[in-house]
Parts: structure tokens; sequence; C-alpha cells
């Protein structure tokens, strides 16, 4: 499934209490040789649809580096969310 599809069928998993304006997204996917691989990701306002482009973009691009295809992705995962980048870095991520 594409980023985009993942999110449009509800099965974007949120470990936190509430999404702020920052959010850490684990991203799941299938690596071009069948092996599963995870990255994660920072991305402004996931719920609306900037955020979401943004989230897909940046998987885009990212895609040829980590030996995937868009439509390998698995999963979804929020693990963290801020008000700011450095809250997010105090937090670990």
């Amino acid at each position: 499934m594409t980023i985009n599809q993942i999110i449009k069928a509800g099965k974007l998993v949120s470990e936190v209490d509430q999404i702020k304006r920052i959010s850490c997204v684990n991203v799941g996917f299938t690596v071009n040789d069948g092996r599963e691989d995870e990255s994660q990701l920072h991305v402004h306002n996931l719920l609306c649809s900037n955020g979401t482009a943004e989230l897909s973009d940046l998987f885009s691009s990212l895609a040829e580096e980590l030996n995937t295809k868009i439509s390998s992705v698995n999963y979804l995962t929020v693990v963290a969310s801020a008000d700011t980048e450095e809250e997010l870095e105090r937090m670990g991520f």
C-alpha cells in the first residue's frame, strides 16, 4: 500500500494520546528483496492533507535509497508528537 492508501483506510496507528503539530512516524515497508524494514520520519500537521502529502513526499524521496517502492508500505505508527522539533528531540526522537 502507499502512505495515502493506509491513511485513507484508517490504518494509521497512534501510540500517543494526542497528535500535535510535529509527529514522529514509524513507516514499515518491504524492501525490494522481500525483507521488512522501518524508517522513522518527522512530519508537520500529520492529520491535515498537507501533512499527509509531506509524509508521502518524504518517503517517496527516500524510496530509492531505502531500496523499496512507494507502494510497499506495510504500516504507519505515530510514536511521538509535540508542538516543536526541540520538544521531540528532548523526548528522544
